[in-house]
């Protein structure tokens, strides 16, 4: 009987493992957003190599973006998430370097989506 539950418990683990990184087996890495963060908050890219994201809000009630804008790069991409939205986005930098994102909503007077640390880095390296 033990070893029927624990043959169970792995093969559920090993499917949950597949589900979670399935992103990234067809190159489409997911971005979670949720308690004023990215998750991951580091992307590492290729110059020249296509980046794909699959955006996905977390909370609820929260809309959230998504905005990394270089221009030397050749990067440009500000995608609103509404509450438990999804969205696709897809780029292809053209310089090595460091590259600061961010979520750019405010409500009022309070601080901002990225002053509550809402932000990461893409990382693009030389081939």
């Amino acid at each position: 009987m033990r070893l029927l539950t624990l043959t169970m418990l792995l093969c559920l683990s090993f499917t949950c493992y597949a589900d979670h990184h399935e992103g990234s087996m067809d190159g489409v890495l997911e971005v979670q957003m949720g308690d004023y963060k990215y998750m991951p908050d580091q992307i590492e890219a290729v110059v020249g190599q296509p980046v794909k994201l699959k955006l996905v809000n977390l909370d609820s009630f929260t809309p959230h973006d998504f905005v990394l804008i270089s221009p030397d790069a050749g990067v440009n991409v500000e995608v609103d998430i509404g509450p438990g939205g999804t969205e696709m986005v897809e780029f292809t930098p053209q310089k090595a370097g460091s590259f600061r994102f961010h979520c750019s909503k405010k409500l009022l007077f309070f601080e901002s989506h990225e002053e509550k640390g809402m932000h990461g880095m893409l990382i693009v390296k030389e081939q």
